[in-house]
């Protein structure tokens, strides 16, 4: 078996996180052309996650109340240009700043994986780019995507603003595969430069 032909796993690895991110980028590209169209024409609808707290619900029968915030959506009509900016960039900032580069990482992985020689150090440092982009990136990203969404909930007039933010919870897995993935790439990086130097010795 030629040891350089690409299995058959990695390539249809490669397919598919290629046309996942060819897919998230056309799908970004879209919602762009679609909030500029919008902005342009008005009457575009948006809508917002949010958080009602319990003294705010008054349809519930004497003696019910909910145990936290409850989860809501508010529709807003006719958004303005600002309003689809800052609606744009809050459903954008996870896909352009977590999934494109992850995925990104992962293809360039993959490929090499295909051309037979995944041990290098240039994927030791894709998988600590990869480690500190879920380690790192998430909290900041979900943390930036909140304070987009408050900042267009501030938009709308005072008398049908409601509670907070729906704040997601913290990704507890999320962290711990960036750290266990930052271990794996100091493991990675340690054993390339222990072939190089058996390498170097014959």
């Amino acid at each position: 078996m030629d040891p350089q032909r690409p299995s058959r796993p990695a390539t249809t690895a490669y397919i598919v996180v290629t046309a996942l991110l060819t897919l998230i980028l056309a799908a970004a590209a879209v919602e762009i052309v679609l909030a500029a169209v919008g902005a342009l024409r008005g009457g575009h609808t948006i809508s917002i996650a949010r958080a009602v707290p319990p003294d705010q619900l008054a349809s519930l029968p004497p003696g019910v109340q909910p145990r936290s915030s409850v989860p809501v959506t508010q529709t807003i009509t006719d958004a303005s240009p600002v309003q689809l900016l800052l609606r744009v960039a809050s459903d954008l900032g996870p896909l352009l700043l977590l999934a494109v580069p992850a995925l990104w990482l992962l293809r360039s992985l993959v490929r090499s994986l295909r051309h037979g020689d995944p041990f290098t150090p240039a994927n030791a440092q894709r998988l600590r780019g990869f480690g500190f982009l879920v380690l790192l990136g998430w909290p900041v990203v979900s943390l930036v995507t909140h304070v987009l969404q408050e900042m267009l909930a501030l938009t709308v007039p005072a008398e049908q603003q409601l509670g907070g933010p729906d704040w997601a919870p913290i990704p507890v897995p999320a962290l711990l595969t960036g750290l266990g993935v930052l271990v794996l790439a100091d493991v990675f990086a340690r054993g390339v430069r222990l072939r190089e130097d058996v390498e170097g010795t014959i």
